[in-house]
């Protein structure tokens, strides 16, 4: 058995566990598909996996709940996490290129 990726645990192609759909925010006002927070989710993911590489592939999901104002990804010593406020959801190094990507994608609508 190879040894897990960097800064998570092993990941079986064939399985992957969904990403949680995150809540959109309840107070008034807020931009739940704002091109500007995307901008800055993605710049900030980018600049993680900058200084925790990982050559994981994007897991399959479906996009329609990853975004959301106010989700910001943050990196620990046991992975990779999505916090807003008190919220925080643990996502693999996939789930994470995903999200990314997601952020990307919804920045340039």
């Amino acid at each position: 058995m190879s040894a897990p990726p960097r800064g998570g645990a092993p990941h079986a192609p064939d399985r992957f566990k969904a990403i949680p759909e995150l809540p959109e925010p309840r107070w008034p006002g807020a931009a739940a598909h704002s091109p500007f927070f995307a901008t800055v989710q993605a710049r900030l993911a980018d600049a993680l996996f900058a200084l925790w590489p990982s050559d994981a592939d994007p897991d399959p999901a479906d996009e329609a709940g990853l975004g959301g104002f106010g989700w910001l990804p943050q990196h620990y010593h046991d992975g990779w996490f999505l916090r807003r406020g008190d919220a925080h959801i643990p996502l693999s190094n996939g789930q994470m290129r995903t999200w990314r990507q997601a952020m990307v994608r919804r920045s340039r609508t």
